[in-house]
């Protein structure tokens, strides 16, 4: 390319004789590697989801929404997704996507992108978030006090007569 002149300071160029005789390079459109797989790609969303989750610069209650969102979103991936293409693999389909993989093969991995995110997400549950917690003044508790408490044996007068008149 050369430059001819400037417009506002941004340089106009022109094609020179060489580079109009040349033709563009054919591509196939077709080629799998020219595409994305849907599948694949909503996993590297939730990845990048489950980073926001890491962040410490973000705030706690923040992070424990992204927390909460990419189990949110791995549950209806699953139940959606992967149950289609089980489907799919029951029924006997190989047609391969646009990106050359078959349901099975987008099965298998889904998986492996899966279990490194479910194993992330796992041990940023009590070792990375609930710590925070003791001087933000949230409180968390164990399924089993959690459990005790809820007991209505255990309640007080107060908070039964509370939950009398607005559960019933």
């Amino acid at each position: 390319m050369t430059t001819a002149s400037t417009t506002n300071g941004r340089p106009v160029t022109s094609a020179s004789a060489d580079e109009k005789k040349r033709p563009a390079p054919e591509r196939d459109l077709d080629a799998p590697e020219y595409y994305l797989n849907r599948e694949l790609t909503w996993l590297s969303f939730v990845k990048r989801v489950l980073h926001e989750a890491h962040d410490t610069r973000t705030p706690l209650l923040e992070r424990v929404k992204f927390l909460a969102i990419t189990g949110s979103i791995l549950d209806e991936f699953f139940m959606k997704r992967i149950g289609g293409l089980k489907q799919q693999v029951a029924a006997g389909v190989h047609k391969l996507t646009v990106d050359g993989r078959s349901p099975i093969q987008q099965i298998e991995e889904s998986h492996e992108l899966i279990r490194p995110l479910n194993i992330e997400q796992q041990g940023l549950r009590p070792t990375r978030l609930f710590p925070r917690t003791t001087g933000s003044g949230c409180a968390t508790t164990t399924s089993r006090t959690s459990s005790r408490w809820l007991r209505r044996r255990r309640w007080t007068p107060p908070i039964r007569s509370r939950s009398c008149r607005t559960c019933h």
